[in-house]
């Protein structure tokens, strides 16, 4: 499973739910993933965000703002003080998310003549 995956490297899959009160069913509205890539990341307290993703009509919400918090929280409780994320670069709004959430630019790869992936980092107490 999924969450397995994440688990065996120290991380964890978060989805954020909407209820459906009339249809007592649950819609996924995002997602998040948190884990440990290597083994220098246990040594160097490092942790790197996956999968964040929302749903397009919950967009605005603050639902991957809450996913990143949420996510950050349960790395400080594993020992982690360095997280870091990978957007490509035409992703603008994920881009500004994570720079609004404290995450800075460490570094940006070309992945073609007009793509590249930017890795963006943010140390945690």
């Amino acid at each position: 499973s999924i969450a397995s995956y994440y688990r065996k490297s120290g991380g964890i899959f978060l989805v954020a739910a909407q209820y459906d009160s009339k249809t007592g069913k649950r819609k996924v509205v995002g997602t998040i993933g948190l884990r440990r890539c290597e083994e220098k990341d246990v040594q160097t307290g490092t942790m790197e965000v996956f999968r964040l993703a929302v749903d397009s009509q919950f967009r605005g919400r603050g639902i991957a703002r809450n996913l990143l918090e949420a996510i950050e929280i349960y790395a400080q409780e594993q020992g982690c003080f360095k997280l870091l994320a990978n957007t490509l670069t035409i992703l603008e709004a994920a881009s500004n998310l994570y720079r609004s959430c404290g995450f800075h630019t460490e570094r940006e790869n070309p992945l073609g003549a007009k793509l590249s992936m930017t890795t963006f980092v943010k140390t945690i107490i």
